[in-house]
């Protein structure tokens, strides 16, 4: 993107169809985190008596980004003491008849159910699908440390054209697993786990899927209480399906999430440490490199791409730091049933 174009922040009633009278500011280019599709300006940018004050009715609602005789404008999505979010609502000819402040309107309006209600403008590519990377790591080292290390990367710019996800930039994970192996009908291959959460209801997890690889089926349930035992509960939830229970494993997670400026498309660096809940000596250490979701209202693009892009940043710096890995598509399902073998 330009870095030479002209930025320009326009403050509004919160009523922009009754309110047409609105104030400008302009940003220095440099100082924005901006993308195609995201941009992100920190506060200290704004002039203190029109942010975070009840001198002003009106807020930063729009970004606009000129270049040459097209005009990007961006819309805010999120906003705390530190910074605003923003996100692309479109594009449109500088001169094609309208005022500025109609062209933002006409915009925000045109998609308004997404970018004007909290989170409704996250969309998926191929909702029930999962697309991850896995690296199976062999040396001994903290996943806490690993994790670290990411974040800072993920935090001074080593991804590029990709900023920690704005306000969910990193996760922690604790919790068992309970698995059962699908072993019939062959196209139903694959498995459903039972994962632990609080008030004794668990997340049941139902992956399908030949082999190991990048993509598989995945459909999930929130909050399911079992009643009798989990296996009274899969004969009626999956009458058509049998099972072959494997061994329980408890699994540790801190995850580093990260946002593409220029599609909106998150993807997260996961690192794991798992272990028998009766054996604690069988463990398996893994990165997983996913795909999550996308915030934008715009068309999905280069989602794949993104992700091998983050994949492959993330291998370097692993074995920059002398860690051993093995690139893989080796399953939890995988390692249970190896320990069977």
């Amino acid at each position: 993107m330009n870095t030479e174009s002209t930025v320009q922040l326009l403050l509004a009633s919160d009523d922009v169809a009754l309110n047409s009278t609105f104030d400008v500011v302009k940003i220095d280019r440099s100082s924005i985190l901006m993308g195609e599709n995201t941009a992100v300006i920190h506060t200290n940018q704004i002039p203190g008596e029109l942010f975070l004050s009840t001198k002003s009715s009106k807020r930063p609602l729009y970004l606009v980004l000129d270049n040459g005789s097209r005009r990007t404008i961006y819309v805010l999505v999120l906003a705390d003491d530190q910074s605003l979010l923003y996100i692309a609502g479109g594009a449109v000819a500088v001169n094609n008849g309208k005022t500025l402040f109609e062209q933002c309107v006409d915009i925000q309006q045109s998609k308004r159910i997404p970018l004007s209600n909290h989170d409704a403008y996250f969309t998926k590519y191929h909702q029930d699908t999962e697309i991850e990377y896995k690296l199976n790591i062999h040396t001994e080292q903290s996943i806490w440390q690993l994790a670290q290390m990411i974040y800072i990367h993920g935090n001074k710019g080593t991804y590029p054209d990709f900023i920690l996800q704005h306000h969910d930039q990193f996760n922690q994970w604790d919790f068992d697993n309970y698995l059962y192996e699908v072993t019939a009908p062959q196209s139903e291959r694959g498995y459903i786990s039972f994962i632990t959460c609080p008030n004794d209801e668990y997340v049941v997890k139902q992956k399908i899927y030949q082999n190991d690889a990048l993509e598989r089926i995945e459909k999930r349930t929130k909050n399911v209480r079992i009643k009798t035992s989990m296996e009274d509960y899969l004969h009626e939830h999956y009458p058509n399906l049998s099972f072959s229970r494997r061994e329980p494993f408890r699994r540790r997670r801190y995850d580093v999430n990260l946002e593409s400026l220029n599609t909106g498309n998150i993807y997260s660096v996961m690192f794991d440490h798992s272990y028998l809940l009766n054996d604690r000596a069988y463990t398996l250490t893994q990165c997983e490199i996913e795909y999550l979701k996308s915030r934008t209202v715009l068309p999905l693009q280069t989602v794949t791409e993104e992700l091998e892009k983050v994949y492959a940043v993330t291998k370097d710096l692993l074995r920059s730091a002398g860690i051993s890995i093995e690139e893989t598509y080796y399953s939890k399902l995988s390692f249970l049933n190896d320990y069977c073998k």
